[in-house]
């Protein structure tokens, strides 16, 4: 795997706004070889930490960097604090991932040294102020408790007690906690949590909070634990007696728990995915120190089920293979939806850019010149076809349901596949996915459009109706003026196919129709840059505002000019900068990968075009 430095081309930055963050997105202050990257643990000691130390280990020797696992024995976070000012302090310092035990006390320190230009990345649990770090890169922690309280209900037919052990000051924790009472209330009325065992997250801890909540509640039928101690609650069940009484279900593998499970007093427990957690975590410090590409703003990796029935397959972590020193006989598929639209310029930039950086055969973006899905499932079927074909990028489409089944069909042929723009409707069609979340992109554009009216107007919306990604960026525009500007009305959403011809005639078409119009909303691409065409051609500019999606580079002077209000625009080149990188690393076995990425919805507008 060829590595290499690059700086990102002005153009893209004024785009996309992609150095902008940290001060870590300068050019590299020391040699990749000189580089330490710092892992921050809450109590390094755990046996929680043992695959994630695999994959941050893994991710150093791939990048030829040095990387170290520190922090306190038992949480501290005044350890935290003097772990990081010493990390800080050293000049060959790239970066730093932290797994927080009290946000309010870290943030001030994490804040200090992204002024330095260190990168900060959180893990396991994202900070109360996101603003203190690049990204995070763990699991949704709500989504782990909910899936935790499914197996709960299903461990006791519906119906029982249950007692949480959890350390609950921390704020994955209490994250994980609501998330479980939140399920449990909506699917199993008759399951009641009677209590929490408060811990601090070491083995004792846990043990000792399990033993004192078992004596206080004989009447208890389940221990949930929020996180690894399950192994050492099954334990205290077997001294006290309860096996075949009490159950437990656990979070995080470790070999206790694991042998827990076969023995039947831990029901199951949920893995999160800690190999690729801090396998990416390090691979975005590093890109983003040395200024080779954005990175995604958050990532969630997929939890797995551990029960009986699967624990035989669990019980060997991943090990990370090494790529072949020549990739140039790998070929990487991108089929767009659109491929003559101008939003395409960055994304190019960027895939060419990890192209070169991986060293796998130089390929272009394939794909309709329209949005054609029949065109786009041919250009998979041939990629199928393919012996060279090492994996596949969809972009968006207007029929998910039939590029789900083509990609399911390329994942059984042993072909990793992403989606990028949007996400699809069947998550196992594909192996991740990495882009924008499309609801947020909405909702910022509805806050643009309820500060560039005062909140009070008429709205039109010009859109791929069909698609299911800007059904979702409409969702999250409309959502957010009901809720936060009721003076704005949305009076019409006109359809378009995603060209230039088809959308300066939507937006003809909805201002003839409502010329008392206030405002513009264009949901996809390069849009705006014809909307603003259109006003000038019906006297209208000035008079009625426009607020678009993404930036390509032709739409920057309607930016600059004041003839777009603002864009809110998807980071693209980091999409297709991680999506590239995301695909190599599936095909080659070197680590799995989160199973969402969203990046950053940016908004570009005069002001910050003159900035």
């Amino acid at each position: 795997m060829r590595l290499s430095r690059k700086t990102i081309t002005a153009a893209a930055a004024l785009g996309l706004g992609v150095l902008t963050g940290s001060a870590g997105a300068l050019a590299a202050k020391v040699p990749a070889a000189e580089q330490e990257y710092i892992w921050v643990a809450a109590n390094v000691s755990h046996p929680f930490y043992a695959e994630g130390k695999a994959g941050w280990e893994a991710a150093a020797k791939s990048l030829g960097v040095k990387a170290q696992l520190v922090g306190p024995e038992n949480p501290d976070v005044q350890q935290q604090i003097t772990l990081i000012e010493a990390a800080i302090a050293k000049p060959t310092t790239a970066g730093i991932l932290i797994y927080s035990v009290n946000d309010d006390a870290i943030e001030p320190v994490l804040n200090k040294a992204r002024a330095a230009g260190i990168p900060v990345i959180t893990g396991n649990g994202e900070l109360k102020d996101r603003s203190a770090r690049d990204a995070f890169v763990g699991t949704a922690n709500s989504a782990l408790g909910a899936t935790a309280a499914d197996l709960v209900g299903k461990a006791l037919n519906g119906k029982g007690k249950v007692g949480i052990v959890s350390f609950i000051t921390a704020q994955n924790h209490q994250e994980r906690v609501q998330g479980f009472k939140d399920e449990l209330k909506a699917k199993f009325p008759d399951i009641e949590v009677i209590g929490i065992a408060s811990e601090d997250g070491t083995p004792q801890s846990e043990t000792t909070a399990a033993a004192t909540f078992l004596q206080a509640h004989p009447d208890v039928n389940l221990l949930w634990t929020t996180d690894a101690g399950s192994g050492f609650v099954a334990q205290v069940i077997k001294e006290q007696g309860l096996q075949g009484k009490v159950l437990a279900v656990g979070t995080d593998r470790t070999a206790e728990q694991l042998a827990a499970i076969e023995g039947g007093t831990v029901y199951a427990t949920i893995v999160q995915d800690t190999f690729a957690e801090e396998w990416t975590a390090l691979y975005f410090l590093y890109w983003k120190y040395n200024a080779m590409s954005s990175i995604s703003d958050t990532c969630i990796t997929k939890p797995a089920v551990v029960t009986k029935d699967n624990v035989a397959s669990m019980q060997k972590p991943f090990v990370s293979q090494t790529p072949p020193k020549d990739a140039s006989d790998q070929v990487y598929v991108w089929v767009a939806a659109n491929i003559g639209d101008p939003f395409y310029t960055d994304e190019l930039k960027a895939w060419a850019a990890a192209v070169k950086d991986l060293g796998v055969k130089p390929t272009t973006i394939s794909g309709p010149v329209t949005q054609d899905v029949p065109a786009q499932i041919a250009v998979v079927e041939q990629a199928i076809a393919n012996p060279t074909t090492s994996g596949i990028l969809m972009g968006a489409a207007i029929d998910y349901k039939a590029t789900d089944t083509v990609l399911a069909k390329a994942r059984a042929a042993g072909i990793p596949t992403l989606y990028g723009n949007g996400q699809g409707e069947d998550s196992s069609s594909r192996d991740a996915f990495v882009g924008t979340d499309n609801v947020a992109l909405g909702r910022k554009a509805g806050e643009l459009a309820n500060k560039a009216l005062n909140g009070k107007g008429k709205v039109g919306i010009t859109a791929i109706t069909a698609a299911l990604n800007i059904q979702q960026r409409i969702d999250g525009f409309k959502d957010y003026l009901k809720a936060n500007a009721p003076g704005i009305e949305v009076v019409a959403v006109v359809n378009e196919d995603g060209s230039a011809k088809s959308q300066t005639d939507a937006a003809a078409t909805l201002l003839q129709a409502h010329p008392d119009l206030n405002l513009v909303y264009n949901t996809d691409d390069s849009g705006s840059l014809f909307i603003a065409q259109v006003l000038k051609e019906q006297g209208l500019a000035g008079k009625v505002q426009v607020i678009g999606t993404n930036a390509a580079a032709d739409q920057l002077p309607t930016l600059k000019d004041g003839e777009v209000y603002a864009n809110v625009t998807q980071d693209l080149y980091a999409e297709e900068w991680i999506s590239l990188h995301f695909l190599f690393w599936l095909h080659n076995k070197m680590t799995t990968v989160p199973d969402t990425c969203y990046g950053a919805a940016l908004v570009v507008n005069k002001e910050s075009l003159g900035k």
